[in-house]
């Protein structure tokens, strides 16, 4: 889960952006059940994988490599309580939720 005085900015950054988030308490999943936590669908048909961590050192897990396979998004981030902003993988970057919050709504 995401720090609960954070998690305001990530549902505002939402609803002011044109953004439509797929989340759930099943969170998404695919067909083999791999699944990830949140799933946005922007309104040019790019979606953006988003897995929450509350490491400092976040490691990404395979249903959630296995979730990408499946559903293609353009980007894939994990959200995590750090500062830097790094590459997990070729594809997969971590990400402070302002920062998440700041790409999402272009500031």
């Amino acid at each position: 889960m995401i720090n609960r005085s954070l998690a305001p900015l990530l549902l505002d950054a939402i609803a002011y952006s044109p953004a439509t988030a797929l989340l759930g308490p099943r969170q998404d999943r695919t067909g083999s059940g791999a699944d990830i936590d949140l799933l946005l669908s922007l309104p040019n048909g790019n979606q953006w994988a988003i897995e929450i961590k509350r490491s400092l050192a976040p490691k990404v897990a395979s249903g959630f490599h296995e979730a990408c396979a499946d559903l293609r998004p353009t980007k894939r981030y994990v959200v995590y309580p750090g500062t830097e902003r790094y590459r997990l993988a070729t594809d997969i970057e971590a990400i402070s939720l302002e920062e998440l919050a700041s790409e999402l709504t272009g500031s």
